[in-house]
């Protein structure tokens, strides 16, 4: 994998995760006089998340998906810490314990 490959999958991760974090603070604006805010990072998290896709598809003819999937499961562990700073969700003590799990099987996959 060589750098321009490395930085398309951490712009396509990178893009799911802020496109999740955009769809969650946009479905949580739920007041009528904010109808345009919602619609507004609506409309980021779905832009986001296209741009995350189609990187995504971009890097799939390259890669094996056995290669590059594990990468793809790292997301869960950003989402839940970017959620945890930018949406102040709490990170309970099961919440980091799933997170270490998926980090060994990761490691797994990557190493197979």
């Amino acid at each position: 994998m060589n750098l321009i490959q490395f930085l398309c999958l951490v712009i396509s991760d990178g893009s799911s995760i802020a496109g999740q974090l955009c769809l969650k603070r946009g479905m949580n604006e739920n007041i009528p006089p904010a109808q345009r805010r919602r619609c507004f990072w609506l409309l980021v998290g779905i832009g986001s998340m296209a741009i995350g896709f189609f990187f995504w598809l971009g890097l799939l003819p390259q890669f094996q998906l056995s290669y590059i999937f594990p990468f793809e499961s790292m997301d869960r562990i950003f989402l839940a810490l970017a959620a945890s700073w930018f949406l102040k969700e709490r990170l309970s003590l099961q919440l980091w314990v799933g997170m270490l799990a998926i980090c060994a099987g990761s490691v797994l996959v990557g190493l197979s």
